[in-house]
């Protein structure tokens, strides 16, 4: 006997496993580490190859000039780990993505403008990338990742070069910047290597794409000397 259940039943149930499928809790990532809320669900499987960027949309003139400035009141908003004053230079749909090391990858995490403001005050430990030699994970705050992969020297003093635009391949580490970032811009803080230590050379790379008529900050990349 073929059983028969009320329309309004039918909807209740319909309706019910609808909600079971739509958890509420943070989705977890591939290191069992909750995402920051409001984090794109699909994030990790965006390449900025697929960038509504577009180079023509910016005037000639800018493309030399504009992302250099840019860069400098960047530059202080990080020292002063200003985020939320920082979250007006990002992308606004892309977000922005953290490297620690010039091998760009979609695995790096990014952030939105609008989960930048508490991110200096966040005690979430995040998983970053695994460290060059042991393959370690880097599992830092945000406080603690930007100590070692954003001001870990001081980008503001005379000894840092300024270079625009000019990716350079120095430690082991394919610098693949520009192909993850079409049609970007990029400002390198570079502090060269002491005397007597020609390791210890670092940089920090702001990354600047185009979109609808503005440079807008997609990557902070660290570079160092890497095995």
């Amino acid at each position: 006997m073929r059983a028969h259940f009320p329309l309004g039943s039918l909807v209740i149930i319909v309706g019910s496993s609808l909600l079971a499928g739509c958890s509420l809790t943070p989705r977890q990532t591939d290191h069992g580490i909750p995402e920051p809320a409001g984090y794109p669900a699909n994030a990790k499987n965006l390449s900025n190859n697929q960038s509504t960027a577009n180079p023509k949309s910016i005037n000639p003139a800018l493309q030399q000039t504009q992302p250099q400035q840019l860069s400098q009141t960047i530059l202080q908003l990080l020292q002063q780990k200003n985020m939320p004053s920082l979250a007006s230079f990002v992308h606004p749909q892309q977000g922005i993505r953290f490297s620690p090391y010039v091998h760009v990858s979609v695995q790096d995490l990014r952030f939105l403008p609008s989960q930048l403001a508490q991110l200096s005050t966040d005690q979430t430990i995040y998983h970053w990338g695994t460290f060059d030699g042991s393959g370690e994970p880097i599992q830092l705050t945000f406080n603690g990742y930007w100590q070692k992969f954003i001001f870990s020297h001081d980008y503001t003093s005379s000894r840092t070069q300024q270079i625009v635009n000019q990716p350079t391949q120095r430690g082991n580490s394919l610098n693949t910047i520009k192909p993850f970032y079409p049609g970007s811009m990029m400002v390198e803080y570079h502090r060269p290597a002491t005397t007597g230590q020609p390791l210890d050379w670092s940089s920090l790379i702001l990354v600047f794409q185009p979109y609808q008529g503005r440079w807008y900050l997609v990557g902070i990349v660290h570079d160092q000397w890497t095995i």
